[in-house]
């Protein structure tokens, strides 16, 4: 706060020395003195400062002291001035005329110093404190000026922001409108593409199954017309038909192939199989071309190869099929080579580098790459000379590349060349007994996978049901089966089927997957169903022309045995059936897994019939919640969760005492849920079914084993008992994990 400034004191009076008197008397610090002779002068100097107080002689000539102070309180400077009288009179009178024009004091001559000092004083010090409050008040209204200014500036300030604010409101809502319509958009666009791509494999699979149904029909009666008498004319001609529909074959399965690749369906096992015996069957199938053309055919495999890998042999053998094939198809002398090495691996599987050399015309530097585009040769004129789709080079890579793998050539023109591809597989960590049997089972016949074998006669006797909605189907595998020396019952659909397993027994059943009403996947579940209560089991072998990922396991799933894909070719039917057979009658005289130990069950019981009946009661909610997280996995994909859910189960059984059941889970617990999908479908439904007849099992001990009192101890300790029964529920997940 800044520091006042002096206060200003008129004294009026019209004797010099009186005036000067004053003046010295009242002078200090605080105030200045100002001397007027007359009251004219002191109006004068009124009109140019403010005074403290004024000290006004009424006794003066041309203006006493009462007009003047008239004049000074009209003026409006120093309307609330004070005035203090000096006068020698004191009459009544004359005090109050002062008081009347304004005066608030009088003093009296010879003025009393002291007196004069101290009112001159109070009047400076109200004056004084009068300023500052003035200057206060001054200070208050321009703070509050500028808060108001200060207010008025936030004022607007708020308003501009708020209308920003609803502006940027309505762009954002804007905006989130327009992101839920594109993502509604997205959402349909989604919907329709997946439409789009359901659409696209159920045509596929029709598509595979109109076409590779009357082709088996093409193929299969001709190979049987040239197990006839025929002239060498017929023969030829006839050879030309069954060249030509093996040829069209080829195409379709490329053109499937590739439009599985395209549509995301295809998709890569792993199952155990011999390397060896893959790149042999593979060889073995080309070698009858490539004798034709006068081409030597060789192939070796390192003896630092394992042969027990794990992996798609379907998938590796077209892949070695295609390039070999291709070497064969561009060579016209020399020969062609198939080599197998190992290659470092990161992991601990192993990594096999496959090389294919010929000696054919070799490809450009500048073509080298586009021969794995689909659709593309090297020259286009190589598709009239040669023939061929361009397919398989295409398909060979993508198939390498879900195998994690990487495909490459090296070819010079005129030289030759090379094509190289690597693969990473698992190593058995010990050999599958039944591999050899279940993976013929499981070809595609006609297909990478067929591996034709001459038939033989010695299943002579068996009798098949045939089950075929299609007549020339129907007819062929009729004629195939008799030849071999089958009895031969047909069935046009699921229904007539079912009745003719009622009034005959059959040693092995063909069964048509696509039929009309009933189709194959109901017929072999609902023989699957009969055989529950009646026992036994007829082997079911599946015969269908769908070609998409997860056919098989919906065959497997629902029971049967086998699967072949059309068209069959009348070898390979008759090997499959061989196969079947056997491994249906290894499987019969195995000894059966029994459904409930109960011996062993009640020794861990203690004898507690009471607890076993506790178990008993629990077990069908408890393995139903155990067995539908198991179900929610597999939906999930959640590989982890499924091991999880499932070795809790493993432990259930075997805790329980149940080898069966316990077997199954076993199986599920070494299978990768990622890679092995259609096969944990398929033991999954096996499991459930298990179970089924757990459930039942352990509801009839507890009606065949009726409380013995020497064993109801356990009924004075309910608390102990309730212990081993949560002891016996968590077995899976904690105490009995062995």
């Amino acid at each position: 706060m800044s520091t006042p400034s002096k206060a200003n004191v008129l004294v009026v009076d019209d004797e010099p020395r009186s005036l000067l008197a004053m003046q010295e008397l009242l002078s200090g610090p605080d105030r200045n003195v100002v001397p007027a002779a007359s009251g004219k002068e002191a109006l004068r100097r009124i009109l140019k400062a403010d005074f403290a107080i004024i000290l006004l002689d009424v006794r003066m000539p041309e203006m006493d002291g009462f007009e003047a102070a008239l004049l000074i309180r009209n003026l409006g400077r120093s309307r609330d001035t004070p005035i203090i009288f000096l006068t020698g009179a004191t009459e009544d009178e004359s005090v109050l005329r002062g008081y009347e024009v304004g005066a608030v004091d009088y003093i009296s001559k010879p003025v009393d110093p002291d007196i004069l000092k101290s009112k001159v004083a109070v009047f400076v010090d109200l004056y004084s404190k009068k300023a500052q409050l003035r200057s206060r008040v001054m200070q208050q209204r321009n703070a509050g000026r500028e808060l108001s200014r200060a207010n008025e500036t936030l004022e607007a300030q708020i308003r501009e922001r708020t209308a920003s604010l609803i502006v940027a409101n309505d762009m954002a809502r804007k905006e989130i409108e327009m992101r839920r319509q594109a993502e509604a958009d997205l959402h349909k666009a989604k919907q329709a593409a997946e439409a789009a791509n359901q659409a696209k494999s159920e045509f596929l699979a029709n598509m595979s199954h109109e076409i590779r149904t009357p082709m088996n029909a093409v193929i299969g009666m001709t190979e049987l017309a040239l197990d006839t008498a025929l002239t060498p004319e017929q023969r030829e001609y006839l050879m030309l038909v069954k060249a030509s529909g093996e040829s069209l074959m080829r195409v379709i399965n490329d053109i499937l192939d590739f439009s599985k690749i395209e549509a995301g369906r295809l998709e890569i096992e792993t199952i155990p199989f011999s390397l060896r015996e893959v790149v042999a069957e593979s060889v073995k199938m080309l070698a009858l071309e490539a004798g034709k053309k006068g081409l030597g055919l060789s192939h070796a495999v390192a003896q630092n190869v394992p042969d027990a890998l794990l992996g798609d042999p379907v998938r590796l053998r077209q892949v070695i099929l295609n390039l070999v094939g291709n070497a064969i198809k561009f060579s016209e002398r020399g020969e062609v080579e198939l080599r197998v090495e190992r290659q470092p691996s990161d992991g601990l599987g192993a990594r096999c580098h496959f090389e294919v050399r010929d000696t054919g015309v070799g490809i450009e530097a500048d073509k080298q790459a586009e021969i794995f585009a689909p659709f593309k040769q090297a020259d286009t004129s190589t598709t009239r000379i040669y023939g061929g789709t361009g397919l398989g080079l295409t398909i060979s890579a993508h198939l390498v590349a879900m195998m994690k793998g990487r495909i490459w050539v090296d070819s010079e023109p005129g030289k030759g060349s090379t094509f190289h591809f690597n693969v990473d597989f698992g190593v058995q960590r010990e050999r599958y007994p039944a591999q050899a049997a279940v993976a013929p089972l499981l070809a595609e016949a006609g297909g990478a996978g067929a591996c034709p074998r001459a038939s033989e006669k010695s299943e002579g006797g068996l009798h098949v049901l045939l089950v075929e909605d299609n007549p020339v189907n129907r007819k062929l595998a009729e004629c195939v089966l008799e030849k071999a020396g089958y009895g031969v019952t047909t069935a046009d659909n699921g229904a007539a089927a079912l009745s003719a397993l009622e009034r005959d027994r059959f040693d092995l059943v063909l069964m048509d997957v696509q039929m009309p009403e009933m189709d194959g996947i109901e017929t072999t579940a609902r023989i699957r169903e009969r055989e529950k209560v009646s026992g036994g089991h007829v082997p079911v072998l599946a015969l269908t022309a769908h070609a998409m990922p997860g056919d098989r396991a919906r065959c497997l799933a629902a029971g049967m045995d086998g699967y072949l894909m059309k068209p069959i070719q009348p070898a390979m039917l008759l090997d499959a059936l061989r196969r079947v057979h056997v491994a249906a009658a290894e499987q019969a005289e195995a000894p059966d897994q029994a459904v409930l130990d109960r011996l062993a069950l009640m020794e861990r019981m203690g004898g507690d019939v009471h607890l076993l009946a506790e178990i008993a009661a629990a077990f069908p909610d408890d393995s139903r919640r155990l067995m539908d997280r198991a179900r929610e996995a597999i939906a999930a994909g959640d590989a982890e969760r499924f091991a999880a859910e499932v070795h809790t189960l493993h432990g259930m059984f075997r805790n329980l005492a149940a080898p069966a059941a316990g077997s199954e889970a076993r199986k599920l617990e070494g299978l990768d849920l990622t890679r092995n999908r259609e096969e944990v479908l398929a033991i999954y439904a096996s499991l459930e079914r298990e179970v089924q007849a757990l459930a039942s099992e352990l509801c009839a001990l507890t009606r065949d084993l009726p409380g013995d009192p020497s064993m109801n101890a356990a009924k004075k300790n309910p608390g102990e008992r309730r212990g081993r029964l949560n002891a016996q529920r968590e077995g899976g997940a904690r105490g009995f994990q062995g």
